[in-house]
């Protein structure tokens, strides 16, 4: 009986980190700031093309930015959010499957017809 109880446990606890990191996304999505993994400040450089007009390109040409350093972290960071929050998920997911092995019945079927002969013949 013990192993059912272990088995709720764990499925309980499996599903329980699922609508955890689950949740968290959600959050993050609407709104609240994830878990910062890069800071603001980090030195990246700016996203920056040469746009062509239809006429060759001179070599002092105005770039046109693409994104800024602060657009460039909070993408990196919500990229990373999702990655993190899809390993926990995953991890609950193989917590819930043991739980739930341990609380189903192990039924074994045999067939009463096969008899096995002590002297099989080869």
């Amino acid at each position: 009986m013990s192993e059912k109880i272990l088995g709720y446990v764990l499925l309980a606890v499996g599903i329980l980190i699922i609508i955890a990191a689950a949740a968290n996304v959600l959050f993050v999505f609407r709104g609240s700031r994830p878990v910062q993994f890069l800071n603001e400040s980090a030195s990246f450089a700016e996203f920056s093309i040469n746009m062509p007009t239809g006429e060759e390109v001179p070599v002092g040409a105005i770039p046109v930015t693409i994104g800024n350093n602060n657009q460039i972290t909070r993408i990196i960071n919500l990229v990373m959010h999702v990655i993190f929050a899809g390993l926990f998920v995953s991890v609950g997911f193989r917590i819930a499957m043991i739980g739930a092995n341990l609380v189903r019945p192990i039924v074994v079927k045999s067939s009463s017809e096969k008899i096995l002969s002590k002297n099989p013949q080869l």
